[in-house]
Order: structure tokens, then sequence, then C-alpha cells
């Protein structure tokens, strides 16, 4: 596992140099992080990092087993295959940014939350957190604070990619 945080100097410097890195607010990014056709829910794990802007952090898969996803940019969830797999990440916290890489194997039929939390300073901590089996990804999960228009909190998150 490989691990960088770096203190940001300005918001500035946060704010322009994070533009098209992270999903846009309230927006989940949904993206297929395998090769080939799609395959049904149960036949992958279902990762997804927490964006809890306005208030908290954010942290972005951006590609998995080196890859760019398919889609421009990061996600919010991502879908592999079941195995071990590397995920790129991205963090963003109120004084703090970092990147990095972390290994796990995963479970098809599994929801796994990839975590990202600064210890300030230039130290972080990275896990992947297993749900409860036959747990959903909920907007709550998710997305907190940016629940889309129209949708409950405890609303599951749609399957598949967009």
């Amino acid at each position: 596992m490989r691990l960088h945080f770096f203190a940001v100097l300005s918001s500035i410097v946060l704010v322009s140099g994070c533009a098209t890195q992270y999903p846009s607010a309230g927006n989940v990014l949904r993206a297929k992080g395998y090769p080939g056709a799609e395959r049904a829910e149960k036949e992958v794990a279902v990762i997804f990092a927490t964006d809890a802007r306005p208030r908290w952090d954010v942290t972005s898969i951006c590609t998995v087993d080196g890859r760019a996803l398919e889609r421009p940019g990061c996600a919010n969830v991502v879908y592999v295959s079941p195995g071990t797999h590397t995920l790129g990440w991205q963090y963003r916290g109120t004084s703090a940014t970092g990147q990095g890489e972390y290994a796990a194997v995963f479970e098809a039929g599994r929801v796994y939350q990839l975590n990202a939390s600064s210890l300030g300073g230039s130290r972080g901590i990275v896990q992947v957190i297993p749900m409860a089996p036959n747990a959903r990804l909920t907007y709550r999960n998710v997305s907190p604070s940016q629940v889309p228009t129209g949708v409950q909190p405890d609303d599951p998150v749609p399957y598949g990619a967009n």
C-alpha cells in the first residue's frame, strides 16, 4: 500500500487542483472496474467511497488494477469482479489531500467501503471495510448530505455505471 498525504497551503490550490478530479457534489458517479460485458449485480463486488461534502471529506476511486475507469475521472461507486484488486484513490479533506493505492480481496455480492482519512500533518489512514452480508448500497452510505432531489437517504443507489 502506498499512501501520500499533503497539507493544503491555501483553499485556492485545493479548489483549482481538484475541479476535474472529484465527482460533482450530489451526483453519485458509478463505474465498471472490470473488462468485458456488464455482469449481474450478484456477480460483482460493489465498492463505494463516501462524499461527505460540504462539511467533511471526499474520497473517490480513480483506477482499478492500474487501469482508468470506463468513464472520465473518478467515481463514488465502482463495480469489480471477485478477487484481489488494487484501487487507486484520491482524498480531499478540509486541511489535507492525498492519493494512493490500496489492495484488497473482494467477494461477489458484497458491498465494501473504501475509507481514507487524514490523521493530521502528512499522515493518513486508508482501509477497506466490508459491509454486513446482504447489505444494500444507499445514498446515506455514499453521499449522506447531498441526496438527489426526490430520493430518500435510505433509498438504494441504482446498480450499473452511469
